[in-house]
């Protein structure tokens, strides 16, 4: 670890210190002082040296001031000191010099320029090229890393991102790696697939979504199925097969008698083979029609539970569109509000009339009467101070209206961009409808009508084949007892109609059971992965959160009275990113002291000091408000205020 102290520090003519000399020699010190002394301005005066810049990170102009507040000419700002790093002298020294120049024809020099000098060891350096390399090779970063290192409230300062990282940075080791080899995390591995934990949960949710969709849909579909449904009971069944097959027998029967009447069997038995063979085709075409007609109702009704699920999912979308744009206009309303109040505000403080002052003219330490430019003098830095803080009122209300207007600006195009949408979509919606109502009475109408047997391949020539065998059959005999037989045989065959239309009844109530059974099977699939799914689900959640236990653990060991929570779980089960601490139980920023933050911020120091493996000297502001102030590993300047007038300062060791 480098070892960064201060061995002395020379400073003149910053803000307002004039000549002072601290020497460390290298150890810990009490620097104490009244209010206003200038113990801040010690640390200031450090990292000026270092960097050029300020403890609040800016650049700001260091020179002294006059009584008026106006900087103050013809000094020169340097600050130096003779820093030991692992015990060996470096001296470096800053200085903010000013150049004058004499215009020609002029009898006086006139103020020109700032430029800044820098030595290291004695030795001039340019500052960007040279000095500012040589500083942060020896401190180890910049200006803001060397900050956490030395200002105990720097860390805690900022931003909870920038804390976080910093944070996981001490972490060290590989916890999901470890856990992964856990048996109860053994399947987390293949779910992970080489992504990070959420884009896997999002993977799952996302078939999840899917899946419980398609079994949302399930149900509708099956119920359909069963509407499709004709009863018919194994009695009525049974019924028809013996009835029919009575009845084909009574026509075979006349047709063998009407042939034999005719005396040629053998030409009408070819023309009664050739028309069982024609009806069967028939009746096979007929059945297939059938089928093909049930087949093309289930599809229109396919396409229609498919339309109006979209139309359904689209109203959700439109109501969470109309929702989000009424939020929009509602803090859209809000803003213009606060504009309005902030511009009234405005006008009020700018046409507020300067009041007059009035001065006693009576000196307050002596009672002597003041010499009148004294005593305009006074008056006028009244006027002044009022001007100052109505600027600084006008300047806080512009730029809270800038923000306002700003605000405004993005709620105003959110609100178009919203807009935007819900006309785009209400059109969508408007043609889903249609569609959606064209697909019912397509439906509609396929389910309600029947069978198309003249649009089927083949039956046309079938039909045509077997009413010309029919008439062949009938040309065999004219007389009463044949035109008998076929007059009964016509019966017959209208009387076939019956049971035929019970036994297709029956199979296409068959045909719908089956593909009812297939949709159940389908529907525990999908029930039995869901299942899995949410169970792989929590498997991930249960993971991750161990990882973040374990990564909060590996932090919190650099710490001993801090704990830090980096990981929260919201109401949907999510971890969120965050970073709060707590010290001894007690939240930072919620209830604790003065000292105890202090003490904090000077263990958070400590911490840091060991990942960055430097350590520096560590300025504790404010320290009289600590009864037993933590230490670190390095040199320790504790600023104390108490009723010196003057800066004072005693060393002292930890020993």
């Amino acid at each position: 670890m480098k070892h960064i102290q201060i061995d002395e520090l020379h400073i003149i003519g910053f803000k307002g210190i004039k000549d002072l000399v601290l020497s460390f020699g290298g150890h810990s010190a009490v620097i104490s002082g009244r209010n206003g002394t200038g113990k801040t301005s010690v640390y200031d005066a450090f990292l000026w040296l270092l960097f050029g810049k300020v403890s609040d990170g800016s650049k700001a102009d260091v020179k002294p001031l006059t009584a008026h507040g106006a900087r103050r000419s013809g000094v020169d700002c340097e600050v130096s000191a003779r820093l030991l790093v692992d015990g060996t002298p470096v001296r470096l020294r800053r200085q903010w010099h000013e150049i004058w120049k004499k215009p020609a024809g002029e009898g006086e020099a006139v103020y020109d320029r700032d430029e800044t000098l820098c030595w290291v060891d004695d030795v001039p350096m340019k500052l960007e090229k040279e000095y500012q390399p040589y500083v942060q090779a020896m401190v180890g970063g910049d200006e803001k890393t060397f900050q956490l290192l030395t200002d105990h409230g720097a860390f805690l300062r900022l931003h909870w991102t920038d804390r976080r990282r910093q944070l996981m940075a001490m972490a060290g080791g590989d916890p999901e790696s470890e856990l992964l080899g856990r048996a109860e995390f053994a399947k987390v591995a293949e779910l992970l697939d080489g992504c990070k934990p959420e884009e896997a949960k999002k993977r799952l949710m996302d078939r999840r979504k899917r899946l419980s969709s398609e079994l949302s849909q399930l149900p509708a579909r099956m119920d359909e199925l069963e509407r499709t449904l004709s009863p018919v009971s194994g009695e009525e069944l049974a019924h028809a097969k013996e009835q029919l097959a009575q009845l084909e027998e009574n026509i075979a029967a006349v047709d063998a008698e009407i042939a034999n009447g005719q005396g040629a069997a053998g030409r009408l038995n070819e023309l009664l083979r050739r028309k069982s063979a024609a009806a069967r085709r028939v009746a096979e075409i007929a059945s297939g029609a059938a089928e093909d007609h049930l087949r093309a109702v289930n599809e229109r009704r396919a396409v229609y539970d498919g339309l109006l699920a979209r139309q359904k999912r689209m109203e959700a979308e439109m109501a969470g569109l109309k929702q989000r744009l009424d939020d929009r206009y509602t803090r859209i309303a809000e803003r213009e509000s606060q504009r309005r109040d902030l511009l009234a505000r405005y006008h009020e403080i700018e046409d507020r009339s300067v009041p007059s002052f009035e001065a006693s003219g009576v000196c307050e330490a002596c009672g002597q009467a003041l010499p009148p430019e004294r005593v305009e003098a006074a008056l006028e830095k009244m006027r002044a101070c009022w001007e100052q803080q109505r600027e600084a009122e006008l300047r806080v209300i512009l730029e809270k209206g800038r923000a306002c207007k700003r605000e405004l600006e993005n709620l105003t195009n959110e609100a178009d961009e919203l807009v935007n949408q819900t006309d785009v979509l209400t059109g969508e919606m408007s043609e889903m409808a249609g569609n959606v109502k064209q697909a019912e009475t397509e439906w509609e109408e396929a389910r309600s009508g029947s069978p198309n047997l003249e649009a089927q391949p083949g039956y046309v020539p079938a039909k045509e084949q077997l009413d010309q065998i029919e008439r062949e059959i009938e040309a065999f005999g004219t007389d009463t007892r044949r035109q008998e037989l076929l007059d009964r045989k016509a019966q017959w065959q209208r009387a076939c109609a019956q049971p035929r239309a019970i036994l297709m009844r029956a199979e296409q109530n068959g045909t719908v059971k089956k593909r009812m059974e297939e949709l159940a099977g389908e529907k525990k699939r999908l029930g039995a992965e869901l299942v899995t799914i949410d169970g792989q689900i929590e498997l991930l959640g249960e993971y991750v959160r161990a990882c973040c236990s374990a990564m909060e653990e590996q932090i919190n060991r650099h710490f001993r009275s801090i704990r830090w929570k980096l990981f929260d779980t919201a109401k949907n089960g999510s971890v969120q990113d965050v970073c709060t601490a707590t010290v001894n139980g007690v939240p930072y920023g919620g209830g604790l002291n003065t000292g105890a933050s202090i003490n904090a911020g000077i263990e958070i120091i400590r911490a840091l000091s060991g990942v960055y493996d430097i350590s520096a000297p560590c300025f504790v502001d404010n320290a009289e408000a600590v009864n037993s102030l933590a230490r670190t590993d390095g040199q320790m300047i504790e600023l104390r205020v108490s009723a010196d007038e003057h800066l004072t300062m005693t060393t002292y060791t930890d020993d």
